[in-house]
């Protein structure tokens, strides 16, 4: 059954490569009917707010994915950064299930950035004309607060910038969706996306 994704995310960056992420997982487990709507982005302290627009948002996803008239998913895709992992999916929980309950509900929560995720993967840049060949991330990728400066440092060769906007869905192109599982965020991640392709 071909299936559809709305997603809202926070940045501008994850406009792109958060369809690309689940597009990538999808033919990992052998979904190959996926379609990804234009996603919607939020700012962070209107996904946190309780002032309805979320809600919103969330409704306009549902209308679009029920003139698909298939198997549809509302995804939200927000860093985590230093609030606490429980406390942040049960308000969003709450929030989103009364407004799409005839819709599959899927929250990423990267921990503590988006980047994290290229860092637990780290090695597998390697031979990428930007990337250091003996590219590596040895800590913990979800302890760093700053995971954006941190593959700049550790990854990128010197004098290379990470630029969000285009570099972002470029790495998760790329990335080994295997090796980034190190990253427990990631691993949670990839197993609801891959059960809902499924």
């Amino acid at each position: 059954m071909p299936k559809n994704v709305f997603c809202i995310v926070e940045g501008h960056g994850e406009e792109t490569a958060v369809p690309e992420l689940l597009r990538r997982v999808a033919i990992s487990v052998g979904c190959f009917d996926l379609t990804v709507l234009q996603p919607y982005r939020v700012p962070r302290s209107s996904m946190l707010k309780s002032d309805g627009y979320l809600e919103k948002v969330i409704k306009l996803g549902c209308s679009r994915l029920e003139s698909h008239g298939s198997d549809g998913a509302i995804l939200l895709c927000l860093d985590l950064d230093d609030d606490e992992e429980e406390i942040i999916l049960a308000s969003l929980t709450d929030r989103i299930s009364p407004v799409s309950a005839n819709f599959t509900q899927i929250i990423l929560l990267p921990v503590r950035e988006y980047e994290a995720w290229f860092l637990a993967s780290a090695e597998g840049f390697r031979g990428h004309s930007r990337v250091k060949p003996d590219a590596i991330y040895a800590n913990d990728p979800e302890l760093i607060r700053d995971a954006k400066g941190a593959f700049e440092k550790h990854v990128l060769l010197d004098g290379e910038i990470y630029r969000e906007t285009v570099d972002q869905v470029r790495f998760t192109a790329l990335m080994d969706l295997e090796m980034a599982k190190r990253s427990k965020s990631f691993l949670r991640s990839f197993q609801h996306l891959a059960t809902f392709c499924q």
